[in-house]
């Protein structure tokens, strides 16, 4: 062993708690890429030990059991992507946007993830009429954000996940706190809130306070683009 060699420390290597779930994102996808090509036993018997050790990897930062999260891992086909959620942007008269309190006790606009035989429209019209009861047309696209790219979204997610943020025409209905089961009686509580004056506590599992200022700016001017990643 030569003296450099010798004379080198080794350390322990600190890992962000936040940036776990991109790198296991990341050999996810790489693993589900060259399965989609492996051509021999080989390539696919690797592939799958990296599976394994993103499962190992997500279990431990998630503290969930390995047994749960592997079958999770294998069960996309095809090339990775991520996944999308649509969010509404409903205003009053009076110039305010409609909140509803979630289940963690915190505020977000309506919203949820798209069908994967919906259109992006199909999905946020749902979505506002399972959470608040209104019915809706959606009209334009706002803004679209990365959620890993931001790291006021809490928790990360090891996967992917797209933001559309859509602009909502309400058509019937009154604004109301969904009562049902399940995913339906999640929404404790709606409120209209000025875009100046957005609630300190938002679900920041759900959006953040700049994407929403953002889109609320885009929203005030009809000729303005659409925001995005």
């Amino acid at each position: 062993m030569s003296s450099r060699a010798a004379d080198m420390t080794v350390t322990t290597m600190d890992v962000e708690p936040a940036r776990w779930p991109r790198f296991a994102a990341r050999l996810h996808a790489l693993a589900q890429q060259n399965l989609l090509y492996a051509d021999s036993d080989f390539a696919r018997e690797r592939n799958n030990e990296v599976l394994d050790i993103v499962a190992e990897m997500i279990a431990d930062g998630a503290g969930a059991p390995v047994a749960e999260v592997r079958p999770f891992l294998g069960a996309e086909l095809g090339w990775p992507t991520p996944k999308v959620v649509v969010r509404a942007v409903i205003f009053n008269d009076a110039g305010e946007l409609l909140l509803c309190r979630e289940s963690d006790g915190c505020w977000s606009v309506p919203g949820g993830y798209q069908g994967v035989d919906e259109s992006i429209a199909a999905a946020v019209v749902r979505e506002v009429a399972e959470e608040v009861g209104l019915t809706v047309t959606a009209t334009r696209i706002l803004g679209v954000f990365d959620r890993s790219r931001r790291s006021e979204h809490q928790p990360p997610f090891p996967y992917g996940v797209n933001i559309v943020f859509v602009g909502c025409d309400v058509t019937s209905g009154e604004a109301a706190a969904s009562t049902g089961v399940g995913s339906y009686g999640e929404i404790k509580e709606v409120g209209w809130f000025a875009p100046s004056d957005l609630p300190a506590d938002l679900s920041v599992t759900r959006v953040i306070r700049d994407e929403l200022e953002a889109v609320c700016a885009v929203h005030a001017d009809p000729s303005a683009p659409a925001v995005f990643d």
